[in-house]
């Protein structure tokens, strides 16, 4: 191909224009560019094209109006000249023969059959070039006069771009209606699916468990399920198209001024929580107690809200029976505390004498007595102190389950406690040749503040407890550190022991009052079973915790943790007495 071959393109959109510029320089022909007929005139001037190539539908000049200048002039109308053009209407047909344009190009072109038509008249102009003959055509359509100068290859080239024209047409439309085919298969799918899915949800909603029904912006019934028909007793006929009114009690039914949102966010706003409980009206005048939550969405451009509705009449009739019977335990709890805090005291009383004068007969201050009768005596003196300490942990027990345990914090070093509870325990200890010993891991001048009496009676109590269910030979240790817990300081005490040990499923009942464990060692040891229930009470009110690890048969560790500095303490070196229940 002559690369100097030089085509004119005249054309007003620069998309269009550029496509076909980069086409034909691909194709190595010389492009020069016009945006209109004038532009176009004003190029030829000074330039002379292989080709011209040009829209139809320009500002200030047209495609045919250029195209007729160009055949008049005697310079420039050997120009072969190429128009774009849809060729949809019979008026762009006889424009384009008015014009002389020599062929036709129909919009939208395909770019490998525009080249090569391009290529044909450039290698063969005369083939297509117009020439009229002198007689000229006159006729008029829809009211317009036409004088068509047009020779017959001309019109011939008009009839084929017309019928290229057409043929593309058919077959895009082809295209369009395999695509519309296709879409419409789509769409039967999808409309299948839509009913498939239509029909799944309605069997959900009609056997949801709980009342479901639809209402419009104003209260207008759409829709009622199975399990509302059963709560309120209508059939979705009755209520479909009602106002939701007709299911309210007073005061909800004076309150809802037809307005589902201003009902929301006045009446119902009032009872707290996202599930609402409100009282509903069935058909028969009864009232039915519910549990609702409305939810609001768009159906089109329409606001719509669900409500979904339980019936909790049964549940709040229990609710008030549970209610009733732990005000009747708690009255019976309290009355059985006041009664046992109220025998305790009555009994300390003459078993104080009894411990007293046990005392004072062991002791001989009134004579001597024989081997039997000291054995007697000892005996009424230890089953005196048994039972005094077993009045002494109901009394605590009880005044902790009454609410009257009294708290004393103040401020105590740690090891100094620890050290005096080691020797309450130390001669019972020492007969049985176990060892005790203490581990620290805090310097000892640490001071923490807490109820001393009350820490030294927990201490008691474990290390009692230990020494009970050691062997003879057997190790006591007490350990103790400092620990964080949730941003607050802490004491950790452990006291482990290498006694008879706990089985796993025995643990949880360890605390619990009166409560003994059955194992092949504890029916040689004596026990209230309050020991352990009473010093988990004591660390509870210290807003600590106990714990318990064990393995039968090898020992356990008791252990239990306390804040370092106790809670609503004000300061000073004795604290106020605070009562905890």
């Amino acid at each position: 191909m002559n690369p100097k071959k030089e085509v004119l393109i005249v054309e007003d959109s620069p998309i269009q224009a550029e496509m076909l510029r980069r086409a034909l320089v691909r194709e190595g022909y010389s492009i020069t560019v016009a945006r209109n007929g004038v532009e176009g005139l004003s190029v030829l001037k000074d330039l002379r094209p292989t080709l011209i190539i040009s829209d139809v539908m320009m500002p200030e000049m047209n495609g045919y109006e250029m195209c007729r200048e160009i055949k008049n002039n005697d310079a420039l109308k050997d120009i072969p000249v190429v128009l774009l053009t849809q060729l949809y209407e019979p008026e762009e047909i006889i424009r384009g023969l008015e014009s002389g344009a020599d062929t036709h190009i129909t919009k939208a072109f395909d770019m490998d059959y525009i080249l090569s038509k391009i290529k044909t008249l450039i290698e063969n102009p005369k083939r297509f070039q117009n020439m009229p003959e002198k007689k000229s055509i006159e006729f008029e359509y829809e009211g317009k006069h036409y004088n068509v100068h047009s020779g017959r290859t001309q019109a011939i080239s008009f009839l084929i771009s017309t019928y290229e024209s057409a043929v593309w047409q058919n077959t895009e439309l082809q295209k369009v209606q395999a695509q519309l085919s296709n879409l419409n298969e789509t769409l039967k799918e999808k409309i299948v699916e839509l009913k498939a899915s239509e029909d799944h949800n309605r069997i959900v909603l009609e056997t949801a468990s709980d009342g479901i029904f639809t209402v419009n912006e104003y209260g207008i019934i759409d829709s009622f399920n199975k399990a509302a028909e059963h709560i309120f007793g209508y059939s979705a006929d009755e209520v479909i198209g009602k106002n939701i009114s007709i299911l309210m009690t007073e005061p909800y039914r004076k309150q809802f001024d037809g307005s589902i949102e201003r009902f929301i966010e006045t009446a119902l706003q009032e009872i707290p929580g996202n599930g609402r409980e409100i009282s509903g009206l069935c058909k028969d005048g009864s009232i039915v107690l519910l549990d609702i939550i409305i939810n609001d969405f768009l159906f089109g451009n329409k606001r719509m809200f669900t409500g979904t509705v339980r019936d909790i009449t049964h549940r709040k009739e229990n609710e008030e029976k549970l209610r009733q019977a732990m005000e009747n335990a708690d009255t019976a709890n309290k009355a059985k505390s006041d009664f046992l805090a109220g025998m305790s005291h009555e009994l300390r009383t003459p078993l104080n004498s009894i411990i007293g004068f046990s005392e004072i007969l062991l002791e001989e201050m009134f004579g001597k007595l024989n081997e039997k009768q000291g054995q007697y005596v000892s005996n009424i003196l230890g089953s005196g102190n048994h039972l005094l300490s077993l009045i002494n942990d109901i009394l605590d027990l009880s005044k902790v389950e009454s609410g009257k345990m009294e708290i004393e914090p103040a401020r105590f070093v740690l090891k100094d406690i620890l050290d005096s509870s080691l020797l309450i325990v130390k001669e019972r200890a020492i007969k049985k040749n176990i060892d005790m010993d203490i581990e620290l891991e805090f310097g000892p001048n640490t001071a923490i503040i807490a109820d001393e009496r009350k820490f030294k009676q927990i201490m008691f109590n474990l290390l009692s407890n230990a020494v009970k269910f050691t062997p003879e030979g057997g190790a006591i240790k007490v350990r103790g550190k400092k620990i964080t817990k949730g941003g607050a300081n802490y004491v950790e005490i452990m006291v482990e022991d290498t006694g008879i040990g706990i089985k796993s499923e025995d643990i949880p009942r360890l605390f619990k009052e009166f409560s003994q464990l059955e194992s092949p060692y504890s029916k040689q040891y004596k026990g209230t079973g309050l020991g352990l229930a009473l010093a988990k009470s004591l660390v509870e009110l210290h807003k600590g915790e106990v714990f318990v690890k064990s393995e039968y048969g090898k020992g356990s560790t008791f252990g239990f943790t306390i804040p370092i500095l106790f809670p609503d303490y004000s300061g000073g070196s004795k604290g106020k007495c605070i009562k905890y229940s």
